[in-house]
């Protein structure tokens, strides 16, 4: 966390400015269909005007760390995301996960994202909520009559999304198994150097 303290405040951002957060919100989910080639440098942009700065962690083995929210000052927070086993499903749950902490303003907590271990339930229950509202709103997912791939590529397809976050939802809410359609899923391969 302290490396990756460094690293975003050597960025350059604007101010911070949840507005421009808010109004940023429909175009970083729309990424979800692009390669990370291209959305990754214009989603460090997009949060680098609004006051975020984006850094990418490596793998840490064993430290089971998803994401890292920390207030570098007023003007500036740091938004850091492992890129451990980054297929797309994970890594943009974990995008918009991290993306409510910010908005959430605990600037006296660093909020750490770690699987299995829960640090304070209100602020990850909203943050979860927000993430799988954003990425797939529940009503949608709710009306789904049947989970095979048909399904799945017809709701990815109407919601403007990748069909893996569909798969990775359906799974984690035990709607299908883990084994099931994961070939629909990408994996990203993110620089940390980027």
């Amino acid at each position: 966390v302290s490396i990756a303290s460094l690293i975003a405040k050597q960025q350059d951002t604007m101010q911070f400015d949840d507005n421009k957060i808010y109004k940023s919100i429909d175009k970083l989910r729309n990424m979800t269909l692009q390669d990370p080639n291209v959305f990754y440098p214009q989603m460090k942009e997009i949060l680098s005007q609004c006051g975020v700065a984006l850094v990418s962690l490596p793998s840490l083995k064993n430290s089971n760390i998803n994401g890292v929210v920390k207030w570098i000052d007023n003007g500036k927070v740091m938004m850091a995301l492992n890129t451990r086993g980054a297929y797309n499903d994970k890594f943009w749950y974990s995008f918009f996960h991290e993306l409510k902490h910010v908005l959430q303003k605990a600037k006296r907590k660093m909020i750490v994202n770690q699987e299995n271990k829960i640090e304070d339930s209100v602020l990850e229950s909203e943050a979860d909520t927000f993430a799988k509202e954003t990425l797939i709103p529940s009503k949608y997912i709710n009306e789904l009559k049947y989970f095979d791939e048909e399904s799945i590529l017809d709701l990815a397809s109407k919601l403007s999304i990748h069909p893996g976050i569909v798969v990775g939802r359906l799974q984690k809410e035990k709607r299908i198994a883990y084994s099931k359609y994961n070939y629909l899923k990408c994996k990203y391969e993110i620089s940390i150097n980027r």
